[in-house]
């Protein structure tokens, strides 16, 4: 007869009370971890918002978390945009985000993203979401990791910093963004590093990556 795995293992903790408090703090720190990856720490659990709110200057703006504006300062500039929005990210999991860069796709503005390729793949990675809507999405695989946290905006707008464009960067981590407007300089090597990038990257497909014959 075919033994079931897990019902030996239900059976065990049933007989075991020892097995039994083991199990449950095994399930209760798995389920902690899924909602956390995907929402953050509970606002009771949460560090308290940056004392930091920021600060703009010369064109340049500044923002820190946790709780610091980060996400409403990049979801901003996303609204804004009018031609063209090209993202690298690592982890992605921002709602508010994706759902601007979505919206704006849906408007005509041509938006790409080139998302670290392991994190692309990880439980609430916004990468699937993003393809779905249509938008051209890439996947890095050739560093052991695409740290880039980047958004260039109509040839004007350079999003970047630490921040991660994910729930957790925004509620719990210390983080900083800057946002720059108007250097012409700065843009075009931005710009030039995500040409270099993309043209090593493959085009996403959820679960996996296939080549991008038209770059290579």
């Amino acid at each position: 007869m075919r033994q079931d795995p897990l019902n030996d293992v239900l059976q065990g903790a049933l007989n075991s009370p020892g097995k039994a408090l083991v199990l449950l703090i095994a399930l209760g720190a798995f389920g902690a971890g899924y909602y956390i990856g995907g929402h953050g720490l509970p606002a009771a659990l949460a560090p308290p918002n940056s004392s930091n709110t920021g600060a703009n200057q010369d064109n340049i703006s500044v923002r820190f978390s946790p709780k610091g504006g980060c996400t409403d300062a990049v979801v901003a500039e996303i609204r804004d945009a009018k031609q063209s929005i090209h993202v690298q990210a690592y982890s992605f999991t921002s709602r508010g985000i994706i759902a601007a860069l979505i919206d704006a796709h849906r408007r005509g503005v041509k938006v790409m993203l080139v998302n670290d390729k392991k994190a692309a793949d990880e439980q609430g990675s916004k990468a699937s979401e993003a393809a779905e809507a249509g938008i051209d999405v890439r996947v890095d695989g050739r560093h052991p990791i695409a740290h880039n946290k980047i958004m260039l905006i109509d040839g004007r707008t350079i999003i970047t910093g630490s921040f991660n464009f994910t729930n957790q960067a925004e509620n719990s981590n210390a983080e900083n963004l800057l946002v720059l407007h108007d250097k012409p300089q700065l843009y075009r090597v931005y710009e030039e590093s995500f040409q270099q990038h993309l043209a090593h990257s493959e085009t996403y497909t959820a679960g996996g990556a296939k080549p991008d014959r038209r770059t290579r």
